[in-house]
């Protein structure tokens, strides 16, 4: 059974450094819809659902706020699914080789924010999981639940895809990719 799990964080503030880590984790899909906000509706599986709920429950279990869904960063973390299936690859770069940072901009800008934050959880797994089991595993990789546990994120947007036979690094296995992006914006 493979199992890749990969966590990366980005930050920028005015005058600050830019930080960036990585590392690997796992999951599965189901289809259901729930609402993005502001008039818009996007199509979530059961699997990113409850993921997403089952990451707001952690952080609350921690004294943490639990996060709001972004469409944002929805369409940066499904994008990056179908890239990473459609181009058997696994890892943050776009299937054109651009970095994180450049990625997830284009889909959650910086805008007008004094502080801006990013980060990524990636995940790759053949065979179903649930969304406890994928969080479970999540919290034993340190990047991993630095990310999930992470007190500045606001935001968030998870995307799972699966594939019959993938091609590249999946070697024609039935497989489950995960892709969480967090985030944070404030200031003026």
């Amino acid at each position: 059974m493979g199992v890749l799990p990969s966590t990366r964080r980005w930050g920028y503030r005015p005058g600050g450094p830019v930080a960036v880590c990585a590392l690997i984790a796992l999951a599965a899909a189901v289809w259901v819809s729930a609402s993005a906000g502001a008039g818009s509706t996007v199509a979530l599986t059961a699997l990113e659902e409850q993921t997403t709920s089952e990451i707001n429950e952690l952080r609350i279990a921690h004294g943490l706020r639990p996060l709001a869904f972004n469409s944002g960063l929805f369409e940066s973390a499904d994008t990056h699914c179908r890239q990473m299936l459609a181009g058997g690859y696994f890892g943050h770069q776009s299937s054109t080789g651009a970095p994180f940072a450049s990625r997830i901009k284009s889909f959650y800008p910086m805008g007008d924010a004094t502080y801006y934050a990013a980060g990524e959880n990636l995940l790759w797994n053949a065979g179903a999981l649930s969304s406890a089991e994928l969080i479970e595993r999540w919290m034993h990789s340190p990047e991993h639940r630095r990310n999930l546990l992470n007190p500045a994120w606001r935001e968030i947007g998870v995307a799972t895809l699966s594939s019959e036979s993938s091609p590249g690094i999946y070697d024609g296995l039935d497989v489950t990719v995960v892709t969480v992006d967090f985030g944070v914006r404030s200031g003026s």
